[in-house]
């Protein structure tokens, strides 16, 4: 990717590059429990109130039939299905959660993504968890550098892991994939004001919200807008 700048080169090679086949150890078995894990918990919050909420926000967003909600099962377009299944794996927090040297985070919020963009594009399990994986490790990456109690909240980490999926799964060539994540990786920053206070319930709807932002990020990408590239050192 001629005009991508090292640290973007690496984060398309790795998005482009992942395979579960070739991961060492039970990788594969873990993708598929957290997947079953974080459709439980959608389930279990179909009856949250910010759920049918999300639900009737969706239906506004992104009319159509490409995916389902998991909160309402009703099928929208991939944004809207997005906005309904993210909400409702969220709602309860009780989806899985990761702290490391940096700060903390839901990375299986991820998986609304993955969902949606699976069934629009019609792929495979297989290519569903190996783009998911992808998220995950973007994700995870992201939160290790980030300043724990700091100004910026995890969800921050939402919009650059939902264009890595994004990339796999419409999917994008490298240099459009370092494209979107360029514009992920400007446009994620979220304030940890969110989680201040009286937390409000558009907690519930923020990483589909940040998720949004960055499968759109990949859409333009596709269509051949070119991202900040050089404004992302490395």
């Amino acid at each position: 990717m001629n005009d991508a700048t090292p640290v973007i080169a690496a984060l398309a090679g790795l998005c482009q590059g992942f395979s579960l086949a070739q991961a060492p150890g039970r990788l594969d078995t873990l993708a598929r429990a957290l997947l079953l894990d974080s459709i439980g918990c959608a389930l279990a919050a179909r009856d949250h109130a910010a759920v049918p909420k999300a639900a009737a926000a969706a239906r506004q967003l992104a009319p159509g039939e490409a995916a389902t909600g998991l909160g309402s099962g009703r099928r929208y377009g991939v944004l809207g299905a997005i906005l309904d299944s993210g909400a409702a794996i969220r709602a309860l927090d009780f989806n899985d959660f990761y702290w490391g040297p940096g700060i903390g985070g839901h990375p299986s919020d991820l998986f609304a993504v993955s969902l949606a963009l699976a069934e629009a594009r019609q792929a495979t399990l297989g290519e569903l968890l190996d783009a998911t994986v992808v998220g995950y490790t973007l994700y995870l990456r992201l939160l290790d550098l980030m300043e724990p109690h700091g100004a910026f909240d995890h969800t921050s980490a939402m919009t650059l892991g939902a264009a890595g999926i994004a990339a796999r799964l419409l999917p994008l060539d490298a240099a459009a994939t370092g494209h979107a994540l360029a514009m992920a990786l400007v446009r994620g920053p979220a304030l940890s004001a969110m989680r201040q206070g009286a937390i409000s319930e558009a907690k519930a709807t923020a990483p589909a919200v940040a998720a949004i932002s960055g499968v759109i990020a990949a859409q333009l990408a596709q269509a051949g807008i070119a991202g900040p590239v050089a404004a992302c050192l490395g």
